[in-house]
């Protein structure tokens, strides 16, 4: 998938402009006669729907449901109870549709067939909680909406499991995400956290398109070569942090294409694959201590230069395929003895080289002891032996004068 020739600016707008049309249309959808809506006033519209509250503030499924819900009240519960929002998959039909509303928390419910199984658009604030999202295009769609969370749900055979278009400070947490076409989407879309995600079997694990500011920690994304492509793809996309996520069995790792640059890529283990790293374009990134096991290829760069190393004695990358040894130390690699860092570069192409390779994978660093430590111990056992005998000795001194003041009274 590299762009070849001096028009790929060009191209990848191009691309770009079909994709986040397909996404992120904002057409309202033409409600239905059987819509119901949960209304500003805290009503249930119509009354005979299977939604029940008690307290205009808890609304709990007692059965299963057909038609497309409408959220316009704030401050509420949804509690879907187990029961099924079932629906026909028809272009805009979404299943819970929250426009404009904040602290609202829709949970426990099980949505299938729509074009959308919960969209949120102007929304804040709300809590997506343990629903199970199956065959809906968009599981959950988030459209200019700022500080969701969307935590532990399980999303499942759509285009794409969870999709952000032009929302920021949102958190995407512990969801289980398999078998769409793309796990997490984010188009224009910034300062959010995709942490703990399990991204199993869809096209791509996740993908950033024009977004900045995104930190994706500790994702798991495997078997994404069985559907498509990889587990992370960046395009167009700058100042993002990939750290601690697992990348395996995929086409390739991570993608950086068109032009994505000042992300920082580091901790990852990406195995098992075709390529680790694809970049395109795109330079000025830093790729640091990274674990790349068993992959057919290491690196396809194409007019891109990037730091892959965090200088010394921090290190760069563990590749299993460096050749070099570990005799000698130092900045420069020409000191005696051994310090875990391989005494040659690794070398990428022209452009690129890991400077300081890592010989073994990357381990937490060993607890090292205070060398004071010691001698405070001995201190603090000192002083309370001390202390301990002053109070003996004190004690002691007062008994003769306690019993010969009993004499005296008696």
């Amino acid at each position: 998938m590299k762009m070849l020739g001096k028009p790929v600016t060009v191209i990848a707008l191009a691309l770009l402009f079909v994709d986040l049309w397909t996404l992120s249309l904002n057409v309202q959808p033409v409600k239905a006669a059987g819509t119901i809506f949960i209304r500003l006033d805290g009503t249930v519209d119509p009354a005979t729907a299977p939604i029940n509250s008690i307290d205009g503030v808890t609304y709990t499924f007692t059965g299963n449901i057909s038609d497309e819900i409408v959220v316009e009240r704030n401050n509420i519960v949804i509690d879907g109870a187990g029961f099924t929002l079932q629906g026909i998959d028809t272009l805009n039909s979404t299943g819970i549709h929250l426009s404009g509303v904040s602290d609202v928390t829709v949970k426990r419910t099980n949505i299938v067939g729509f074009f959308s199984g919960i969209k949120l658009d102007w929304s804040a604030s709300n809590d997506l909680f343990e629903n199970n999202m199956t065959d809906n295009d968009f599981g959950i769609w988030l459209h200019e909406s700022i500080g969701n969370t969307i935590t532990s749900n399980s999303i499942r055979g759509g285009y794409a499991g969870v999709n952000l278009a032009w929302s920021r400070s949102n958190t995407v947490l512990n969801n289980n995400v398999t078998g769409n076409e793309y796990g997490i989407v984010l188009y224009w879309s910034s300062n959010n956290v995709a942490d703990g995600n399990n991204l199993e079997e869809n096209g791509v694990g996740i993908d950033l398109a024009w977004s900045g500011n995104n930190n994706l920690d500790e994702n798991p994304m495997v078997n994404n070569a069985k559907r498509g492509w990889c587990g992370v793809q960046l395009r167009a996309s700058q100042h993002n942090t990939i750290t601690r996520n697992i990348m395996k069995n995929s086409w390739y790792g991570i993608d950086l294409l068109y032009e994505s640059s000042k992300n920082v890529i580091t901790g990852n283990n990406i195995t098992d694959s075709f390529c680790s790293v694809l970049l395109s374009y795109s330079s000025n990134n830093t790729i640091h201590h990274n674990n790349f096991i068993n992959n057919t290829r290491q690196v396809d760069n194409y007019k891109s230069t990037n730091s892959w190393d965090d200088d010394y004695p921090s290190g760069g990358n563990y590749w299993d395929d460096y050749l070099g040894v570990d005799e000698k130390s130092g900045p420069g690699q020409d000191q005696p003895g051994s310090d875990g860092i391989g005494d040659t570069p690794y070398i990428i192409d022209g452009n690129n080289r890991d400077r300081y390779p890592i010989i073994q994978t990357p381990r937490p660093p060993p607890f090292i002891m205070n060398p004071f430590l010691p001698y405070l111990t001995l201190i603090i056992i000192a002083a309370a032996v001390g202390i301990t005998l002053f109070l003996m000795r004190k004690r002691r001194a007062n008994v003769p004068h306690q019993r010969e003041s009993v004499s005296e009274d008696e």
